[in-house]
């Protein structure tokens, strides 16, 4: 690993243009990562520019540097030229190019030395050096790591790197709830902090800024369309089209929603089953030991952690509906 850092730094040093991407409907995990890789790479007087397949939601815009990034749905010419144009490609936070949608073809075609820092169960072959580790908690530490390692004993983390980073370690360990938060993860916090992050401001930011609809439409969730399976000790949540039109729901507009359901004592799974066209865009959280990836993958051709992972079904609600109640019934969640 040491080498291959020292090798990338040599080519980072000597290249003119690198983008950033990250994957379709970018969390703060990936938008975390992506600007303080690209707050790290300014500081080193490299040119580079995030770009994102999609919109991320507003609750992400208050970091500094969000509003440089190219989202290639609002402006796809600029961001096909930036990534023709790279010498270097990241690929943060996803393993598969088709996670990145309609920016596949162009970073497929891309003949760019492409670099992978990812958390991801998977084996991917299409980058030239691969960063990730399976089992992370967070994108953004490893690139924490990532910085260390290039910086050796001269890192200087700013605080707009910081606030970055700890944005995807918060918000990928579910506020270091999830099982992959480990004695690093809370000591790489430990290090933002003293980069300068305040933890209450991110907290907020994150957390603590739902408007009234949005907080209505919450509720409406649990109220109308919590569906609880006791003798499972499973929740879910099945969100028609309609349902979000009625509340506008916005970008990132159900993020965290998945996890409501968890807060009842004996639920130890919670599902969300989101109406999209032509697909139904589905979340899992699950508590302790219980791996809820592998009934993601199984059934939903899905993945992600042991306590936290996302699938699709290409039917409709009602149908995806009926297919999990079976598969529930398939398979033993335990």
């Amino acid at each position: 690993m040491i080498k291959a850092i020292a090798d990338l730094k040599s080519r980072i040093t000597n290249t003119k243009s690198i983008v950033i991407t990250t994957h379709v409907s970018p969390d703060g995990d990936a938008i975390g990562s992506s600007l303080g890789l690209y707050h790290f790479l300014k500081q080193q007087n490299i040119k580079a520019q995030v770009v994102v397949p999609n919109a991320f939601p507003k609750f992400l815009m208050w970091l500094e540097g969000s509003e440089s990034i190219i989202v290639f749905d609002q402006d796809s010419e600029k961001a096909k030229e930036l990534i023709q144009q790279a010498d270097l490609i990241f690929g943060l936070d996803y393993n598969e190019t088709n996670r990145t949608a309609k920016m596949q073809d162009s970073i497929d075609a891309s003949s760019a030395y492409k670099v992978l820092i990812d958390h991801h169960i998977g084996e991917p072959t299409w980058p030239d050096l691969n960063l990730s580790v399976v089992g992370a908690s967070s994108t953004c530490e490893l690139v924490l790591d990532f910085i260390s390692a290039y910086s050796g004993d001269n890192i200087q983390l700013t605080s707009d790197m910081a606030y970055c980073i700890y944005t995807g370690l918060l918000t990928d360990t579910g506020n270091f709830q999830f099982s992959a938060t480990t004695p690093k993860v809370h000591i790489q916090a430990a290090q933002l902090i003293e980069a300068g992050v305040e933890a209450d401001v991110v907290h907020n930011h994150i957390n603590n800024s739902f408007d009234k609809q949005r907080l209505q439409f919450f509720g409406f969730c649990v109220s109308e369309r919590l569906k609880i399976l006791k003798d499972k000790k499973i929740a879910y949540l099945a969100l028609s089209q309609g349902d979000m039109r009625q509340y506008n729901v916005q970008t990132g507009g159900t993020e965290g929603l998945v996890n409501e359901p968890m807060k009842i004592a004996d639920i130890d799974v919670s599902i969300l089953m989101k109406e999209d066209e032509g697909k139904v865009k589905m979340s899992f959280r699950s508590k302790r030991a219980i791996d809820i990836s592998v009934f993601a993958k199984k059934y939903f051709s899905g993945g992600g952690h042991r306590n936290a992972a996302g699938g699709i079904s290409f039917k409709n609600l009602e149908d995806t509906e009926r297919d999990l109640l079976q598969y529930l019934e398939e398979f033993n969640i335990r």
